[in-house]
């Protein structure tokens, strides 16, 4: 006979279980959007960085006319998805998605109120 005492572990072990699980997914979500991507836009290379450490994500982004790092604005990642903001005016904005070989983002960028298609590369 089963008692509360005896479920306890069982419990224990269900619930470590399941957070595995979730930390794993989160792992393997950050796997996708982690790392150097390269696209072109505006008539311009842009190289982006996305990193994952601690829980948070973290970006910046290089176009080639600049070449310096800056800042992402507004990221967000969730699974394969990733949304973010560079600093300009008028405000762009880019919504992608890492496609299954984890080879490519492709989405589109949001600027005067249109949506242009944009594809980005993975480099490392």
């Amino acid at each position: 006979m089963f008692t509360k005492s005896c479920l306890a572990p069982v419990a224990a072990m269900v619930v470590l279980a399941g957070s595995a699980s979730a930390v794993a997914a989160q792992n393997h979500a950050g796997s996708l959007v982690e790392g150097t991507w390269a696209g072109s836009f505006a008539s311009t290379e842009w190289t982006f960085e996305f990193k994952h450490e601690g829980g948070s994500w973290s970006g910046r982004y290089m176009s080639a006319r600049s070449g310096k790092w800056v800042p992402m604005q507004s990221l967000a990642v969730s699974g394969n998805t990733v949304r973010f903001g560079i600093e300009a005016k008028p405000p762009v904005a880019f919504r992608l998605e890492v496609d299954k070989a984890n080879k490519a983002m492709t989405g589109d960028v949001a600027i005067f109120g249109k949506n242009l298609p944009f594809t980005a590369t993975r480099k490392s």
